[in-house]
């Protein structure tokens, strides 16, 4: 399934969120920690494995969440959500409607601080109508033994703390 959205890298150390950054420029991203953690819809901490899968997946759970591991995957902003987001600017007095939804997840995912009140009274609803977080990819130094392991991982951050 192809999403368009931000690719995003979630940087979990100990099983904590310590860092989220945007491709940026393809090669430095851009540290996008703060806004993830107040509009994105994604685990700020991993603290436990489901108890319903076998051993090997229990100890590689275990591993990696004592570990240092990174999650690339992208946040994407659901149309129907899009559209309320729209609604609700336009009755907070945004003359025109936004583009589309992907560019307003990279504007707020991207956003720098900003007093406006009615900037800030529209961040709220945001806040209301989290971004959503696709998982794609674990990048970690534990040698995965199958590519299995892997997808149940992402599966299991994709969604398990919804």
């Amino acid at each position: 399934m192809k999403y368009d959205g931000v690719a995003l890298s979630l940087i979990y150390k100990k099983g904590k969120l310590i860092q989220a950054l945007t491709r940026g420029d393809g090669i430095k991203g851009e540290d996008v920690t703060e806004n993830v953690q107040q509009f994105v819809e994604a685990p700020k901490s991993l603290t436990t494995s489901p108890t319903n899968v076998d051993y090997e997946w229990q100890s590689f759970a275990k591993q990696l969440l004592d570990s240092e591991f990174e999650v690339r995957g992208e946040v994407v902003l659901p149309k129907q959500v899009f559209k309320k987001i729209n609604e609700e600017a336009e009755k907070l007095g945004r003359n025109q409607s936004f583009a589309n939804p992907r560019n307003l997840t990279s504007g707020i995912i991207n956003r720098k601080s900003s007093s406006s009140a009615a900037e800030s009274k529209t961040l709220k609803y945001y806040e209301n109508h989290k971004l959503n977080f696709h998982a794609y990819s674990l990048l970690s130094d534990i040698k995965d033994r199958s590519n299995l392991l892997t997808i149940i991982i992402i599966i299991y951050l994709t969604f398990h703390y919804y």
